[in-house]
């Protein structure tokens, strides 16, 4: 490698499992190393490892109204937010059953803008590496932003968990470094203008 210069070094696992990695290695005169333990994935189906699970706190989405404990933003001030009773009638896509949160492109218009964030804390200091299990339904869409995020510092700071593609169905996301912390707050984020799908609905977290 050329001396006095930065370069990306990219590691891909040669079992499945794990996650890809990538870091800036500044080299100059001298041999230079960096070493990095690649992120076992959120299936946990890396040789040695198994996912085991214990359900905590469970949220169905079933009374029609934003439930207790969680919070909705409005992050683009156009009161075009996360609901939850079914208000333009699509039913819950989602492969669950019953009521759900969604966030409906469709239903606000072609004049629509949607930036908006469903909210909550939850205690973790005594769980040791946490999930998040959620029903989904989202069309795809290049104007569609939809994304899981957390923050383990009051919300000073986001850290992302899951990425939302065209899917339908259930999700698995883990909460990175999350164990063991006693405010960690989840937030599903959608973010949308004209009519860019269906959004996106959850009825378990």
């Amino acid at each position: 490698m050329p001396e006095d210069a930065t370069h990306t070094l990219m590691v891909d696992a040669s079992v499945t499992g794990y996650e890809s990695y990538s870091q800036e290695v500044q080299v100059g005169t001298e041999p230079a190393t960096a070493d990095h333990a690649l992120p076992v994935s959120a299936g946990c189906s890396a040789p040695g490892y198994a996912l085991t699970t214990e359900v905590g706190a469970v949220e169905e989405f079933e009374s029609g109204e934003v439930p207790d404990g969680w919070a909705v933003e409005d992050l683009a001030g156009t009161e075009q937010v996360w609901t939850f009773d079914d208000a333009f009638g699509y039913g819950n896509r989602t492969a669950g059953e019953g009521l759900f949160a969604e966030v409906n492109s469709e239903g606000y218009g072609e004049d629509g803008v949607q930036d908006t964030a469903l909210t909550r804390s939850y205690d973790l200091s005594e769980v040791g590496a946490p999930g998040l299990t959620f029903d989904q339904s989202l069309p795809g869409n290049d104007d569609v932003v939809a994304d899981v995020t957390y923050s383990i510092d009051g919300g000073e700071s986001w850290q992302l968990s899951y990425q939302m593609p065209d899917a339908r169905g259930r999700t698995t996301a883990v909460l990175w470094n999350a164990g063991g912390q006693s405010d960690v707050r989840v937030r599903f984020h959608y973010s949308a203008r004209g009519r860019a799908g269906c959004g996106r609905s959850t009825t378990s977290s």
